[in-house]
């Protein structure tokens, strides 16, 4: 399928095979789509033309979750989210039980405290 004066002289042979390669593979793509795209039975008529490259990458993306293991260091960030949490609490209740304290043993009086019901 060589036509005079298609021949490459300034590639390695490697090089030449993956050039004569890719444009055997945009002959096939082209046929391809132009198949498609004029096919009145399709349900792409009228429409776009689907890649099934496309759908074989989001198979393996789709793949590549159902796959996904958490690795160690999702359960350090969950310990350390977790202590967070754990130490806003205790901080918390230390400061409400210290106050309840000095309210119950009378070092503070009804009238100074923050929280009155009158």
């Amino acid at each position: 399928m060589s036509h005079k004066g298609s021949e490459i002289y300034d590639v390695s042979p490697e090089q030449a095979e993956i050039i004569k390669w890719r444009a055997q593979r945009r002959i096939e793509l082209r046929h391809q789509y132009l198949k498609e795209i004029h096919n009145p039975n399709s349900s792409t008529a009228g429409g776009h033309v689907l890649d099934p490259q496309i759908y074989r990458q989001y198979a393996t993306n789709m793949l590549k979750e159902q796959l996904y293991n958490p690795k160690p260091n999702h359960i350090f960030k969950i310990l350390a989210l977790g202590f967070t949490i754990y130490g806003t609490y205790k901080l918390f209740l230390n400061d409400k039980l210290a106050k309840e304290h000095l309210y119950r043993t009378g070092q503070v009086s009804y009238r100074d405290r923050d929280w009155k019901f009158c």
